[in-house]
């Protein structure tokens, strides 16, 4: 009898093993499936970052800056100190968002990527780091 109860507690043990191996690897391999089913997501993702340089770009040539290629065109500490104020943070939040709401969550990021960097805006350091989190924040609200 305790032979018995041993074998069926030893099979039943060894079925559940299996099915949550065969449960895991569905999972992993269908995530990886969506993946590659889904081509566009890459796409979409390019393009994000695409539409937030254009806004990036325009928003730093009203600013006194220089067009460039997406932080490039934020890194001047001409752009970086007006954005500390409230005029230049005003302004670069009137570009092209392309709704109020998402406006506004971009007008908080660059608030908070300018004052999160304080007094490093005065060194390179301190404006690449304002820089991407401005562009960060510019293309999570595209």
């Amino acid at each position: 009898m305790i032979g018995t109860a041993r074998t069926a507690v030893s099979v039943l043990l060894l079925a559940l093993v299996v099915a949550l191996a065969g449960c895991h690897s569905g999972t992993a391999a269908s995530s990886v499936q969506s993946v590659k089913a889904n081509p566009t997501v890459s796409a979409d993702v390019a393009q994000a970052k695409a539409q937030a340089e254009a806004v990036i770009n325009q928003c730093a040539a009203q600013l006194g800056g220089t067009k460039g290629p997406g932080i490039g065109a934020l890194l001047s500490a001409q752009v970086m100190s007006q954005l500390a104020t409230h005029s230049g943070r005003a302004k670069f939040e009137t570009c092209v968002f392309p709704s109020p709401a998402k406006r506004a969550a971009a007008s908080t990021c660059i608030q908070q990527a300018v004052s999160n960097a304080g007094l490093g805006l005065v060194t390179g350091a301190g404006r690449q780091q304002a820089a991407q989190g401005i562009f960060n924040c510019v293309e999570k609200n595209m």
